[in-house]
């Protein structure tokens, strides 16, 4: 708003009142302050997701998997949290017998079910593990792997 428009708002306004209390006005509601501008462009910083693991607990420091730490909790990395699955036995023929949901079992009758045993695939990064063995090249930490 230049001068000559500020003028002509005064002009209209001052009919009942004086031109202090019509700039007082003005600038609480936020017409000449450009606030409301403001507010209304204000850009917001999205929050940076930590994606690290969860410190050591002093209860797991040094402690092998499957310490128990508490009621239903178990060492997993130097963390204690609850165990999600029971590892990846040697053979499977169920994918629930595996941590990574995957079995590579064999369908020799072609029904669709595994009727010859597989190996379970290693997890992988954020799928579920019970040791370090569980996971594809990284380390399984609160029974994750990452």
């Amino acid at each position: 708003m230049d001068g000559a428009q500020f003028e002509a708002v005064l002009r209209r306004c001052m009919v009942a009142a004086s031109r202090r209390r019509v700039l007082i006005g003005l600038l609480g509601v936020g017409l000449l302050s450009g606030e409301a501008e403001a507010k209304k462009n204000k850009k917001h910083k999205k929050k940076k997701r930590d994606n690290s693991p969860p410190p050591p607990e002093p209860a797991c420091v040094g402690q092998p998997y499957g310490t128990v730490c508490g009621e239903g909790l178990q060492c997993s990395g130097g963390v204690c949290a609850t165990p999600v699955c029971a590892g990846n036995t040697g053979f499977c023929l169920q994918t629930t017998q595996c941590c990574s949901g995957d079995c590579n079992c064999g369908d020799s009758k072609g029904t669709g079910q595994c009727d010859l045993p597989g190996f379970c695939r290693r997890s992988k990064r954020g799928e579920s593990c019970a040791s370090n063995a569980d996971c594809d090249d990284l380390d399984c930490i609160g029974f994750v792997c990452r």
